[in-house]
């Protein structure tokens, strides 16, 4: 397997943004925020602030098939957006639903193969979202439960993930 170079990011709220903002970090990964047509406009046309500046996000609504696309809307917009990210997939892509619902990623498993969705849950991150503007200041986790066969493909794709560093600290992805 090869390592995750090309990431999208669906769910452009305080998650979804963190997310953007510490991937774009690492100069081996591109992000692209994924979002329909409507959203795409509005947010070029009104550019979010992330930490008091502005965010540089590339955002799409249709394109080519990525290494890796996580899901941070709320519950209510997953299934939709499984169907706006089906243009960035095909059978390597994995789906990171990034929701800690118990649910998840069995709706998730509804679109995509058992082996694409993985099992994860976020954690120690304080981002907020007020009036066009995403604040955060702490680390950020995401946790990871695989099959032992999956494992040792996934810790070679996870090591471009795990090196963005945020404030001089290594972001931790633990599996």
């Amino acid at each position: 397997m090869k390592a995750i170079q090309h990431v999208g990011i669906i769910g452009r709220g305080a998650i979804g943004t963190l997310y953007a903002t510490l991937l774009q970090q690492n100069p081996y990964v591109s992000v692209v925020v994924i979002a329909d047509e409507q959203r795409k406009e509005k947010y070029e046309t009104n550019p979010l602030k992330v930490n008091g500046n502005i965010a540089d996000f590339k955002y799409a609504s249709n394109g080519k098939p990525l290494d890796m696309i996580m899901i941070c809307t709320k519950i209510a917009g997953l299934r939709p957006a499984l169907k706006q990210i089906s243009s960035f997939t095909d059978d390597h892509t994995l789906i990171l639903p990034c929701l800690n619902g118990i649910t998840s990623e069995s709706i998730s498993r509804e679109s995509y193969a058992d082996d694409q969705v993985i099992r994860c849950i976020v954690q120690g991150m304080d981002a907020t979202y007020l009036q066009n503007e995403v604040s955060f200041s702490t680390m950020v986790y995401i946790l990871v439960t695989l099959p032992t066969a999956s494992l040792t493909p996934f810790r070679q794709q996870a090591k471009s993930l795990s090196a963005v560093k945020t404030n001089g600290r290594r972001n931790r992805l633990t599996y």
